[in-house]
């Protein structure tokens, strides 16, 4: 820092900074004004780099945006002088700790970073937020409305859900944590009283200095009036109310599900709303597949082009891989939570098929069902005397969607409770050991010495048994019922709860215990939404129970594969440096469900994954972990070794569009060598299509029927790279890669590997032939060596200088020689292995992964190759 300025100085310049970028300037123009007001230089650099220093301290969140098209960084972060989040931080940190509150500062801050500033003349915004169920994203936009709202925005809108009881649920915390008996805020809506306004509107966006709040249900007629609202304030108006837009629940009612002549008319309310000249969109969800399959081209629909934001897992959060294993590892089977419901049972729990079949039927009480109801009584007493004291503790039965059948299951339900309530109160010796057997089979199972908690003995359980049981209430929660569910602060509430839609989006079952769950959904986000269990289970983790059949438990196991996977893919977008509207996200598809309605779906196109007929290559790398790199350096070499020792031969083979390029490897190689080398290889974890288990069980699966049992291996080669020595080959010229410029200083990723020219190495030609290109090249790769499989060795020279028409590439400048690896398969005699995916209709979607869509682009740098080939 320079001597001349105090610290305090620059900070008051570099704040001057911030506010005239966040109203709508730009750097250069704010440079000319301090120069004409007589700032001197230094001081005005000083300024913008603080200013600038402040935005890089946003970071550790995986973010996807428009690198083509940013905008002037404007948001900081949170300042002590803000109105609105510094009281929203104090009550967040008395209820949620500090660390936790400093994961939704810092997601917050980067979400609302990457919208335009609310000063700018004119902008309209669409972004997305990937959450997990039940983790906290009314906590999270709830901090995003607080930040905007100091930042400049005037107008906050949540969009909460599609029924009164979620909203009103959601009226009560934006009222609790965000506007309280604060002057500063001036709220629309109410607990019970939806968006009614029909004037004021232009005063309120004129002369009213704070912000103003609306939570709003999902539904046409209180949209019409939003619309209304603020179109009636006037142009001019409007202006001085910049726009946020938060749709909590996204993927529900705001897709547009309208055929091609038509636009659904919710989310034809919403685009209209959006006409706001100063307006920003951000989608809140868990399960975002109807989002990331919306139409990227139409820029007046809601598909997240500006940001798609992945929030981090929250410390605690208790998600699929917990309860139903990891998925990468088949001995991961998650926590010992689950209990099987058997088929028989969960036929009679559920309702018949057949229109008005539900009004004669009537359901019994499975052993399965009356044992979670006693596991529920002994978790909730167990959480009493952990605490000492009550707090909420609830049971979910989910059976069915209909209505009558909650009815119909609430009448068991209660006459099974009250049998048990009876047994305590006499002390009924069968009763008793009944639970006492449930308590010591569970206990056992769980342990509460694994989440640090001391065993609670039967004899004291005992002894709260009957307190407990007395607090219980069964409430049926849908549209019919008159006793809906409710939390209050002031009295804990003990509740079993039988429902079905009401239940599954959205609504937050407080100190879930016990789960019964046996509803069938036909789609991943139906399904995903109903796992009311998913959350945050402080102080009683070992206590959480789900019974589901078999098949839901495979159900949500697979379905925390198809979470991952979406995940991993904005991750490694975001290293590719690829846009929203570029980076279509692939969903994997499964045989027993959908992904979402169809009316969703209509915008997605198909893609498939197999090893088929395809090139997978290596093309990402830790350039910088030298160990690593030494470690693949030595497979390969190891790889040649043995190929020698056991009698291979080294081959030539004609290479390069001419084919008078020669290289050298060897013919014949046994599957079980490149096996053996697939092991050692370690392939990074963003190389998601191209993984360890991935290659090896589809070889396997080859292998059984008698296809690529011998392999070629071909050592590729390039003339401007440093030497190698390779055992049985001797010296080589390593290949020169260079690497994508990117924020990831770590991770180098070379785009591609294998140009199309490369893939004519490994292959039989003739004399005088030419080799043919593109699909061609494919098939007649295949119909020469139907039944053999291509290792391609790539050793990158370090340093990789990229040519200098490569604007958007730098040297690789890795720590060793990094191996790289091209398999190349025939046409499979297992076509119907394939993974099947969908994904957005983006420009090259469906074959973004093809070596040929990316050479044109990357020719450039493919340094060596048309020498060769001519020399």
């Amino acid at each position: 820092m320079s001597d001349l300025y105090t610290h305090d100085e620059i900070d008051t310049f570099a704040n001057m900074v911030g506010a005239w970028v966040a109203g709508g300037q730009s750097l250069d123009s704010v440079r000319s004004f301090l120069r004409a007001t007589r700032t001197p230089e230094e001081l005005i650099e000083l300024a913008i780099a603080r200013h600038e220093m402040r935005m890089s301290d946003i970071a550790g969140v995986e973010v996807v945006v428009d690198p083509k098209t940013p905008h002037t960084p404007w948001y900081p972060g949170p300042k002590a002088t803000d109105r609105f989040w510094p009281p929203v931080k104090a009550i967040l940190e008395d209820r949620l700790g500090d660390v936790a509150v400093t994961d939704i500062d810092k997601v917050t801050s980067l979400t609302l970073s990457k919208l335009n500033a609310p000063g700018t003349h004119e902008f309209s915004d669409r972004g997305l937020v990937l959450g997990y169920v039940q983790s906290g994203k009314t906590t999270n936009f709830t901090a995003l409305a607080a930040k905007a709202a100091d930042a400049g925005y005037k107008l906050i809108v949540v969009l909460s859900g599609v029924t009164d009881i979620l909203r009103d649920q959601t009226q009560t915390r934006i009222d609790e944590v965000l506007v309280g008996d604060s002057v500063e805020w001036y709220p629309l809506t109410k607990r019970g009283e939806d968006f009614a306004q029909s004037s004021g509107a232009a005063a309120l966006f004129t002369k009213f200095d704070g912000a103003l709040i609306a939570v709003i249900k999902k539904n046409p007629a209180r949209l019409r009036r939003l619309r209304d609202w603020m179109t009636g304030a006037g142009k001019i108006a409007m202006q001085h109310a910049p726009l946020l837009l938060i749709d909590d629940e996204a993927d529900q009612a705001s897709i547009d599900v309208g055929d091609a002549s038509r636009t659904s008319t919710i989310n034809g309310l919403l685009r209209e709303i959006l006409n706001h000249p100063r307006s920003a969109y951000v989608a809140y969800t868990a399960t975002p597949f109807a989002n990331l399959l919306i139409d990227p081209s139409n820029e007046n629909d809601l598909y997240p082009r500006t940001v798609i934001v992945s929030m981090p897992k929250p410390d605690g959060y208790f998600g699929p891989e917990r309860l139903f294993g990891g998925i990468d590892s088949p001995d991961d089977a998650g926590l010992d939570m689950i209990r099987t419901i058997p088929a028989a049972e969960a036929v009679s729990a559920r309702p018949p098929a057949g229109l008005g079949a539900v009004k004669t039927w009537s359901p019994t009480l499975g052993s399965e069902l009356r044992r979670s109801m006693l596991w529920f009584i002994l978790s909730t007493a167990a959480k009493r005397i952990r605490n000492g004291h009550g707090q909420h503790s609830s049971m979910l039965i989910h059976t069915s969607m209909l209505s009558d059948a909650h009815f119909r299951t609430r009448d068991i339900v209660f006459d099974a409770l009250e049998a048990v309530r009876v047994g305590i109160a006499t002390d009924d010796t069968s009763v008793l050991l009944e639970l006492e057997e449930v308590w010591m089979s569970e206990s056992a199972r769980v342990p509460a010495g694994s989440f640090g908690y001391e065993s609670i003995a039967w004899v004291e359980l005992k002894g709260t048994l009957r307190a407990t049981v007395d607090d219980i209430d069964i409430v049926v929660d849908n549209y019919k019922s008159s006793d809906r569910l409710s939390y209050s602060s002031a009295n804990p509430t003990t509740a079993i709860v039988i429902g079905g839609n009401t239940l599954s989006r959205g609504l937050t079952l407080e100190g879930l215990t016990s789960s019964y769950f046996v509803r069938s959904a036909s789609a991943y986000d139906t399904l995903l939404q109903m796992g009311r269990w998913f959350g945050y289970r402080g102080g009683y983790e070992d206590l959480c129970r789900v019974w589901m059949t078999d098949e839901l438990r495979g159900w949500f196991r697979d379905l925390s594969k198809v979470e991952q996977e979406i995940r991993d893919e904005i991750a490694r977008y975001r290293r590719e440096g690829l846009s929203p509207v570029e980076l279509g996200v692939r969903i994997r598809l499964h045989p027993d469900l959908a992904i979402t309605e169809a009316a969703k779906m209509r915008n997605a196109v198909n893609a498939s994954l197999s090893y088929s007929g395809r090139n997978p290559q290596t093309t990402v790398f830790r350039r910088l972990d030298g160990a690593r790199l030494d470690r693949n350096l030595s497979a390969a070499k190891n790889l040649l070794e043995t190929v020698q020792r056991y009698g291979g031969d080294v081959a030539d083979f004609p290479a390069g569009a001419s084919l008078k390029q020669s290289l050298r490897g060897y013919r014949d190689v046994p599957a079980e060598y490149i096996l053996r080398f697939i092991e050692q290889y370690e392939f990074d974890e963003d190389q998601r299509e191209m993984t360890r288990a991935l290659l090896t069980d589809y070889l396997k699966d080859e292998l059984q029927q008698n296809s690529l049992r011998t392999w070629r291996v071909v050592i590729m080669e390039g003339p401007n790279g440093e030497k190698l020595d390779l055992p049985g080959i001797g010296q080589i010229g390593t290949v020169v890669r260079s690497r994508l410029a990117s924020t990831d200083d770590d991770l180098a990723n070379i785009r591609i590997l294998t140009s199309a020219e490369d893939r004519v190495a490994g292959i039989d030609w003739h004399d005088g032939e030419t080799p043919p290109k593109g699909a061609d090249l494919l098939v007649e790769r295949s119909g020469r060596h139907p039944d053999e499989g291509i290792l391609r060795l790539y050793f990158l020279d370090r340093t990789s200088a990229p040519a200098a028409s490569a604007t958007t590439r730098v040297p690789l400048d890795a720590a060793g020689i990094v191996t790289g690896i091209s398999v190349d398969f025939p046409k499979s005699s297992t076509p119907d292995k394939a993974i099947g995916y969908v994904i957005a209709n983006v420009p090259g979607a469906a074959d973004i992964e093809e070596a040929e869509a990316l050479d044109a682009a990357d020719k450039a740098d493919e340094q060596g190759l048309e020498d060769a080939d001519e020399a």
